[in-house]
């Protein structure tokens, strides 16, 4: 007779224990239906990788019992949520029952502090299960401090108290709030090296705001790598922090702070020619935008050095922002002559004193001085990057994040940046994620959060197992939440959450209770047998489609299929059924369009016409903001990006094919946001 289990099955029980502990997700369902079960070299690659020492499976009781000891101790959490209205007490962890009389104290972000001392019998438990004390008066909004003292041991953790829903402006009449959609690196105008700037992001605003819309929207800006490590991807950038200097405008930084050598620099004949065939290209060429930008903040930084009053000015800058000092010391580290590190720091400092200024200047070019601008905020940076050097212990090691196996990625995803390690992260406060918040809220009317799933949960891939053989990290999704919700409301911006693809049904039912805007995608939810126009939800951002899809014209046209064959993202005998089922969408779309007399009858088909008339059939639905992409409005055929391909097919580099100038001037886009303004509204609950 066997007493108890063979000592391999108790080591891998432990394993799946402690896997389970710190929040490892071994078992799930893949984007094809198909269970997964990662291996325990797999699950134990990414324990190490969470900084946990567990070499085989063996190992998992040991590393079990230190967790269990420390959380049998602490008297309350790394992080702690209040959400105002919902939530009385300050939650503390089980062991603060057993441990007598309790000393509090809060340090409010005012730095008033608040003390106060309560026994046991003051301690209030919950309906859940959760230990409980009530403050001594009500806590306003904030990311404050918390001390939690029991005899000897004092716990501290981030405090964070949260209006129960994201900021959401005042109901409109105007309803759905109207977005413009463009990357800047793909605006084309008479300014730059280039790609877009902020300045023509200005003016695009402005024109754009003038015209009816609310807001311009945009890829990432964020700085990236643009000689060597060469990234561009504006999802893998060198912070989430930091804004890049590539979009500076260095005509407007010439005359707003009398730059005399820049000036000398933009009249110089070989160097404005040079410009000139940039702009003139189809496709960025990062590394000769960067080459030409460079010597324009070479040129920008000699002058504000000689320049006494504004040497102060960036000096103080950089004092005052010690973030930003921060990255302008870690780009000077990268320099191999160590000699020109000064000199490296200095130009990185000027330059992001400038941006700052353009940045600012393009936060206030909406109507009554009001935020024009929509930004997207990529899931992760890269490994080499600012934000790993500044927060080494938060990110992982020896993983990438990524996604499971699905249709079109059969053998899932690892998109090569590092995963943060949630327990890493609790430890700061998330102050991580909370800078990248405030940084890009300053400036911002809404915030797309990219892959939204991640604020509850990472699919980690570890290096050498693949991602067929990785797993899903939780997150602590509650505090996440309440960090949107007090930066929302702090600047007054609308939170929207990328939920597109297979996303678990907690995570839209938790964004939407928090009042995070979930997503709507009209290509995906047109042609139906029941329903061929598309219905986007209330609470949503709508749109067309995003620029990971094909644009409308490819969509409508079936372009896209051939395109995606010749890739070999189409199965060759899948193509005549994906032809012939685009074939029927379209004669759905059509009449359905055509019985709502948004099109005109007969034939040949406007697609122009159609794609009015869908927008208008999703304006009457009346999602809280709908983003048009300005590339469908001339029928663009060629995508912006499409996910997986390497960058020989060109993602985030071809340029738009109307000129800033043309896009403007023409007179069609403030007759159909006119348009749309007088769409019928369906009944709207708030």
């Amino acid at each position: 007779m066997t007493i108890g289990a063979p000592v391999a099955q108790r080591g891998a029980s432990v394993l799946n224990q402690l896997a389970r502990r710190v929040g490892v997700q071994r078992r799930y369902i893949d984007g094809m239906g198909q269970r997964r079960h990662a291996s325990d070299d797999a699950v134990l690659a990414v324990l190490r990788a969470m900084g946990l020492p567990v070499e085989r499976p063996d190992d998992a009781a040991a590393a079990l019992a230190s967790i269990d000891a420390e959380e049998s101790v602490r008297l309350c959490e790394p992080v702690v949520v209040m959400w105002l209205g919902e939530t009385p007490t300050i939650r503390l962890a089980p062991a603060a029952a057993k441990a007598g009389r309790l000393s509090l104290a809060v340090e409010l972000e005012t730095r008033e502090r608040l003390e106060w001392a309560v026994e046991q019998d003051d301690l209030e438990t919950s309906r859940r299960g959760d230990i409980g004390v009530r403050p001594p008066r009500e806590l306003p909004a904030g990311t404050h401090r918390l001390s939690v003292t029991a005899g000897a041991r004092t716990d501290d953790a981030t405090l964070l108290v949260a209006p129960r829903r994201c900021y959401k402006p005042e109901p409109s009449a105007e309803a759905p709030s109207i977005g413009l959609f463009l990357p800047l690196y793909a605006l084309r105008a008479e300014s730059g090296v280039g790609v877009g700037t902020v300045g023509d992001l200005e003016t695009l605003a402005r024109w754009g705001t003038e015209a009816g819309a609310d807001m311009v929207g945009t890829l990432p800006l964020l700085a990236t790598f643009l000689d060597e490590p060469f990234e561009p991807s504006p999802y893998a950038p060198i912070s989430r922090r930091v804004f890049s200097e590539l979009y500076i405008d260095p005509e407007r930084a010439a005359n707003d702070h009398a730059l005399p050598t820049l000036q000398d620099l933009l009249k110089d004949d070989a160097f404005t020619s040079a410009m000139r065939t940039e702009r003139d290209r189809s496709h960025v060429d990062y590394r000769a935008s960067w080459r030409l930008m460079r010597r324009c903040l070479d040129a920008a930084a000699t002058d504000l050095r000689s320049s006494g009053p504004l040497r102060a000015e960036v000096e103080s800058f950089g004092e005052r922002d010690e973030l930003t000092g921060a990255y302008a010391s870690f780009r000077a580290g990268l320099v191999a002559d160590a000699t020109q590190g000064d000199r490296e720091r200095w130009l990185y400092l000027s330059a992001q004193w400038i941006l700052a200024g353009q940045m600012r200047s393009l936060s206030r070019s909406g109507p009554g001085g009001d935020r024009p601008l929509y930004l997207d905020l990529p899931v992760g940076a890269h490994g080499a990057g600012f934000d790993a050097a500044e927060y080494p212990d938060l990110h992982a090691r020896g993983v990438s994040l990524g996604a499971p196996p699905d249709a079109l990625f059969t053998k899932g995803q690892a998109w090569g940046f590092p995963p943060i390690i949630p327990s890493q992260s609790r430890a700061v406060g998330h102050a991580l994620f909370a800078q990248s918040l405030d940084r890009h809220l300053a400036y911002t009317r809404a915030l797309r959060i990219d892959h939204a799933a991640g604020l509850f949960r990472c699919f980690w891939a570890p290096d050498g197992f693949g991602a067929t053989d990785g797993v899903y990290v939780h997150a602590p999704a509650e505090e996440h939440l309440a960090l949107l919700s007090i930066m929302s409301h702090r600047h007054g911006s609308v939170m929207i959450g990328e939920n597109l693809g297979t996303i678990p049904r907690e995570v839209n039912r938790g964004l939407k209770r928090r009042g995070v805007l979930t997503m709507s995608i009209g290509a995906w939810d047109m042609g139906g047998e029941e329903r061929a126009l598309p219905q986007p939800d209330q609470g949503s951002l709508a749109a067309l489609n995003t620029h990971d899809m094909p644009t409308f014209a490819a969509h409508w046209s079936g372009a896209d299929i051939d395109f995606h064959a010749g890739l070999g993202i189409v199965e060759a005998d899948r193509i005549e059924a994906e032809k012939a089922g685009r074939a029927t969408m379209r004669k759905r779309v059509f009449d359905a369009l055509r019985k709502a007399d948004l099109v005109s009858a007969g034939d040949p088909v406007d697609p122009i016409e159609v794609l009015r008339g869908l927008l208008v059939t999703m304006a009457e639905a009346e999602p809280e903001i709908l983003l048009i992409n300005l590339e469908d409005l001339w029928l663009e055929p060629e995508p912006q990006n499409v996910p997986g391909i390497a960058f020989e097919y060109a993602p985030w580099r071809r340029k738009a094919a109307r000129t800033l100038a043309e896009i403007t001037s023409d007179p069609e886009t403030p007759k159909l946001i006119a348009r749309l303004r007088k769409a019928p509204r369906a009944p709207r609950s708030r």
